[in-house]
């Protein structure tokens, strides 16, 4: 061994003395690495939170699932299809239970990733020419998009910063007995309020508790923050935060939540997920409706009626392989 060599094993050894109970999983990491990932021999990979690795034994179950088992179309009737249909149910309360939420209090609707789910939200939003949205001012390419859907509906937008953070937690929150913002009002005005709950760039977390969430929520008329004069609906986009952490629905209390699995599963790409709290759905308005989102229509008519709801906002049947390769 070179000189050069023995220098690094021992700054390594020493390394280990130091922090050995939290390096690598609980000292994990090789045996991780060597039965995972052998192709990472000789190689460093630094972008985890871009997109995670798949590890071999992933493929390897998903190769041999999708090798001894039919999987149809999930909005067909056929054994294969039911197959499906259940694996896919199962994925969501699997996904439902990991927020720490069930499906009483959310729905998860499937998606291509996170940014069509953000998509999705700025066209089925209920903007009128009085309503807001405002992001944080370093949130992700795809949350600042969804401006020009508030644009195109008449809404305005603006930006806030982690000094409007601060000050909110200053503010003394109260029980608001305020009618004005009653759910039952046709003519209510709905705002956006939306951020990257972990910044792509920089690795900023933004953290607004759920104190500051409900009280966003609700329109608290008794503080002074510019942002209590509105009652808003919060949205959270977790997608890089959830790439090496959690996130307790029950514990924000969000709106809206949207990620990508790829960057928790390295494979496959191209699928991801929005989950609504359940008794605000009814106010998103579909524009568009695609296969395996109907349950009946007349072509000839203005005539349709939707399947369930996680199913109807879904623009397209659902990525069936998608949820072999990632949930079996």
């Amino acid at each position: 061994m070179s000189k050069e060599n023995e220098i690094e094993v021992n700054e390594f050894e020493q390394f280990l003395n130091l922090y050995s109970n939290h390096y690598g999983y609980e000292n994990q990491i090789e045996t991780i690495r060597n039965n995972h990932f052998t192709r990472l021999q000789n190689s460093i990979y630094l972008d985890s939170v871009g997109s995670s690795l798949y590890s071999e034994i992933q493929l390897k179950r998903a190769f041999n699932e999708a090798s001894i088992s039919i999987f149809g179309n999930p909005h067909s009737k056929s054994n294969s299809s039911l197959r499906t249909t259940n694996e896919i149910e199962k994925a969501r309360k699997m996904i439902l239970n990991h927020f720490n939420v069930d499906n009483q209090q959310y729905s998860c609707i499937f998606t291509s990733g996170a940014t069509q789910s953000l998509k999705l939200i700025g066209e089925c939003f209920p903007w009128s020419n009085n309503s807001l949205f405002t992001y944080h001012f370093n949130s992700h390419t795809s949350v600042i998009g969804i401006r020009e859907l508030a644009k195109h509906f008449g809404a305005k937008f603006e930006t806030f910063t982690n000094n409007d953070i601060d000050e909110l937690k200053k503010q003394n929150f109260h029980n608001n007995n305020n009618n004005d913002n009653n759910d039952n009002n046709d003519n209510q005005c709905f705002n956006l309020f939306a951020f990257s709950a972990e910044c792509n760039f920089s690795g900023e977390r933004i953290n607004i508790d759920k104190k500051i969430i409900e009280s966003l929520q609700n329109g608290k008329s008794n503080c002074n923050h510019k942002f209590m004069n509105k009652k808003w609906l919060v949205l959270i986009d977790a997608a890089t935060l959830l790439s090496h952490d959690s996130l307790n629905l029950n514990e924000s209390g969000a709106d809206f939540i949207v990620l990508s699995f790829y960057k928790l599963f390295g494979f496959p790409t191209g699928l991801g997920a929005l989950i609504i709290k359940n008794e605000i759905g009814h106010l998103l308005k579909k524009k568009y409706f695609g296969g395996g989102t109907v349950e009946a229509l007349i072509s000839n008519e203005d005539w349709v009626t939707f399947r369930g709801f996680n199913q109807s906002n879904n623009n397209n049947s659902n990525n069936s392989n998608s949820f072999v390769n990632k949930f079996l």
